[in-house]
Parts: structure tokens; C-alpha cells; sequence
């Protein structure tokens, strides 16, 4: 299962450390053209979280066209229905500190408290 999130904030290093912390995840700084930079990424082969930055394209859209108002977006691939609403669940609070939205986009059914 896959979710997307878009998060407010416009400081790459500072998501990586927030969200790394929300999500018991040790980002890792890499290079990718095709993300645009540098992204974070965390995680294993089958389970992976990476942080990039929404950057503008060369036809003036969003990378991620879901998430047209946020400059940075959080990808989780391939987690279990049980890990992603664990993590779902502690993204919520990060509402309070303005980091993550609480909306995301899955291939799945996302069950959670609200």
C-alpha cells in the first residue's frame, strides 16, 4: 500500500528530522536528478519513505500535480495496510506543528480514527 502526503513546509532538512521522528525513520540524504536535487529516503527494498522537494518542472507544473500548494512531499511505498495506518495515525499530530496534511493518496482503503 502506497500513501502521498503533502507537507507545509518549505525546509527539506527540517521534514526529513520532524517527519524521521514522527515515523521512528532515519532519513538519508540523496542526489536525483529525476527528484529534482537532493531528497531524503528511509526505509528498506520492500518498505520505503522518501521526502522530495515539489520542485517545478520545465513545463511550470508541480512535480506532484495532487499537491500543487506544498513545496515538499512525503511518499510511503509498499508498507502494509497495519504500518500505514500506524503511520496515518501519527501524521495526524502533526497537524498541530504544521508539517503534514491530512489528506493522502493510496491505492487503498486507509482506516483510521478521526
Amino acid at each position: 500500500m502506497n500513501g502521498t502526503f503533502g507537507v507545509n513546509s518549505t525546509h527539506l532538512d527540517d521534514a526529513a528530522r520532524i517527519l524521521g521522528e514522527i515515523l521512528d525513520l532515519e532519513f538519508v540524504l540523496h542526489e536525483s536528478d529525476w527528484y529534482g536535487g537532493d531528497y531524503y529516503r528511509a526505509g528498506t527494498e520492500k518498505r520505503t519513505a522518501r521526502i522530495i522537494r515539489n520542485f517545478i518542472d520545465d513545463d511550470g507544473d508541480a512535480f506532484e500535480l495532487d499537491w500543487p500548494n506544498n513545496q515538499i512531499v512525503l511518499y510511503l511505498e509498499g508498507w502494509d495496510d497495519q504500518s500505514l495506518n500506524q503511520a496515518v495515525t501519527a501524521l495526524q499530530i502533526t497537524q498541530l506543528i504544521g508539517i503534514a496534511q491530512l489528506a493522502c493518496s493510496t491505492l487503498g482503503k486507509i482506516e483510521h480514527d478521526s
